[in-house]
């Protein structure tokens, strides 16, 4: 465990824990993400006639879930 030394609003030291696995934890979920971003191909969808569809910048999705 890491003790660091803040100052708060009113200049009092406090005492904070930080976790010791927490630059594992960031670590691992770059590579996650890493692999994931290499294994994947992101591509415009094609339609039925061969061109890219665009999705438009104005049209709203009012139903499901959009995240």
């Amino acid at each position: 465990m890491i003790i660091v030394i803040c100052l708060d609003a009113h200049t009092s030291i406090v005492w904070v824990r930080i976790c010791i696995g927490m630059h594992i934890a960031n670590q691992v979920l770059f590579i996650d993400v890493a692999s994931l971003l290499w294994a994947v191909s992101i591509e415009k969808a094609v339609g039925a006639d061969g061109k890219p569809i665009v999705p438009s910048r104005t049209e709203c999705v009012d139903e499901g879930l959009v995240v």
